[in-house]
């Protein structure tokens, strides 16, 4: 992915009024499966999903793309029902040597088209300014809904905290990880 200026522009979208910029939504969804919910889990996850869990500080397993070039970990917090899962993170194979359930989606994708690839603009103008940016030697947007927000999503799970990382290299979007904070 070749840098070009274009990537951190979508539609003039810094040029529009903050009031008409799009405000920040959570996503809960990525492929067939969604926050705190067992349907589909084992369709798309295998059935055997809860037996592959590894314990990494939190419970965690992976699953490849069917073109094999992307990777899709899920976490399970303690005290989650059996398949109900609260975190995503969605980043490029780097290792050869991963043996792991393949699903039927070439590319992992949110409910608002966020998806591995994507510019800075791209997501700027699908999720509204972030409320804090780390530059290291990659860019990292990161968005939040804490109890301090009037939001009814929070409520709505029964969750205190929902984050969202999109992490970008010479403008692009390489790894995102989103879900509710283990409390």
């Amino acid at each position: 992915m070749i840098p070009n200026p274009e990537k951190y522009e979508h539609d003039g979208y810094s040029q529009l009024p903050d009031s008409v910029k799009p405000d920040f939504h959570p996503d809960t969804v990525i492929g067939k499966i969604s926050f705190l919910n067992t349907e589909n889990v084992s369709d798309y996850l295998g059935s055997d999903v809860m037996e592959r869990l590894v314990d990494k500080g939190l419970l965690e397993t992976e699953v490849l793309s069917k073109d094999k070039k992307q990777i899709l970990k899920i976490y399970f917090h303690p005290g989650s029902y059996k398949n109900e899962f609260s975190e995503f993170e969605i980043k490029y194979k780097d290792r050869a040597d991963k043996d792991l359930w393949v699903v039927d989606d070439n590319e992992f994708k949110t409910e608002s088209d966020i998806k591995l690839g994507i510019t800075i603009g791209d997501l700027r103008s699908i999720k509204g300014e972030p409320d804090s940016i780390i530059n290291n030697s990659t860019v990292t947007f990161h968005y939040e809904i804490d109890l301090n927000d009037t939001s009814d999503f929070l409520s709505r799970y029964k969750m205190p905290e929902y984050y969202s990382d999109y992490e970008f290299q010479n403008g692009y979007l390489i790894r995102f990880k989103f879900g509710f904070e283990y409390p």
